[in-house]
């Protein structure tokens, strides 16, 4: 698999038994029986008092604009696409707000609570690893405050995403089909905090749709969408929303080493919920070497004789430059970049042997043991 096709890929979901619905199988949200709430600072505030007429319209020609033939959402004529005044904001809102839930995990370290997003309507949810923790078993508030036993479907430490399944019909966002744009409007969507009448969320531009993140703990891979939408532990696995408002991304819990929001792009979301579902885990690729961070930069020290990166070549005192031409800067990133393909991918490495340029070409085992060795 070349950098033109490098993307963490499963197979679609059976039509039948899909990850999404299309909205027009769905009932129109119901209009909000609480009025919307100032949210802080940094956070777009929604439109307060009762959303009337304009907001039913508003969802109703949404949804009612989609051919019933489809998979996924259209997107919203330019001149119908959503502003950043607190009436369009609450337009939003109405469509998301209904499949984000608050995820509450506890275990031996206390007692955590972030957000989730419904993702199928049979109650599965995707939130993230920093709020289950070690928890097998968790709770999820509604959107209309019912609380719902959840189980713990499987777990990726990598893009550091969880799925969970509540066994109970529960309404899904839309998904957009495409990740955006760099300089597109988003905004993050978070559950509603306690004592609180309104989503959290806040607004933002998309920067990046190929992000990579290596975060201690965190995620450790790349193509991850980025924002300077305000991130924080409670939107943790909350919903990065677009102008159309479909979900392009699930959130994930911020870094210590950037003041950057991150998401999963949807379409690798759905793709880690199918493999979480079917096998508890997520495969990506590897390839295992001991290094050291030097001046010159990532330096391999040692390997197993029979592992990937030996078998490709690659010697102790190599110094690595590049993935598939993309620059490496120290040994967090080289993995996040190896996370980031599929196993038995093959890339080229570019490397300085001894000052001189080199380039080898390493098939990479997998995460998750099998077949394909690392």
């Amino acid at each position: 698999m070349g950098a033109e096709d490098d993307r963490p890929r499963g197979a679609p979901p059976d039509r039948m038994d899909r990850i999404w619905v299309h909205p027009t199988e769905l009932s129109p949200p119901r209009p909000p029986s609480r009025s919307r709430a100032r949210l802080g600072r940094f956070v777009t505030p929604l439109a307060a008092g009762a959303l009337g007429a304009f907001v039913a319209i508003g969802v109703l020609g949404l949804l009612g604009a989609f051919d019933s033939g489809g998979d996924n959402p259209a997107s919203v004529p330019p001149e119908e696409q959503f502003g950043p005044n607190d009436a369009a904001v609450s337009r939003l809102a109405d469509i998301v707000a209904p499949g984000l839930v608050l995820v509450t995990a506890k275990d031996a370290n206390g007692t955590r609570q972030a957000s989730g997003v419904c993702v199928r309507h049979s109650g599965e949810i995707l939130t993230s690893t920093a709020v289950i923790g070690d928890a097998t078993a968790v709770q999820v508030t509604t959107s209309d405050g019912d609380l719902v036993d959840a189980t713990v479907l499987g777990r990726d430490d990598v893009t550091g995403l969880v799925l969970l399944n509540t066994e109970r019909p529960m309404r899904a966002v839309p998904l957009s089909e495409v990740s955006g744009t760099p300089g597109d409007s988003v905004w993050i969507f978070g559950a509603v905090p306690p004592h609180e009448t309104s989503p959290w969320i806040s607004s933002g531009i998309l920067s990046s749709t190929d992000a990579v993140v290596a975060a201690s703990p965190g995620p450790t891979t790349r193509g991850l969408l980025e924002t300077d939408a305000l991130g924080t532990t409670w939107a943790s696995g909350g919903a990065l929303v677009d102008r159309t408002g479909a979900v392009s991304g699930i959130v994930l819990a911020p870094t210590l080493t950037s003041r950057s929001a991150y998401a999963v792009p949807i379409d690798a979301a759905i793709a880690i919920a199918n493999e979480l579902r079917d096998h508890g885990s997520v495969a990506h690729g590897t390839m295992p070497f001991d290094g050291t961070d030097t001046p010159a930069g990532p330096t391999v020290t040692a390997m197993a004789p029979d592992g990937t990166a030996a078998r490709a070549g690659i010697v102790p005192g190599d110094v690595l430059v590049a993935i598939n031409g993309r620059e490496v800067l120290d040994l967090a990133h080289v993995t996040a970049m190896v996370h980031g393909f599929d196993p038995g991918s093959t890339v080229e490495i570019e490397l300085l042997r001894a000052g001189a340029p080199m380039k080898v070409d390493v098939t990479l085992g997998s995460t998750r043991p099998g077949p394909v060795g690392g």
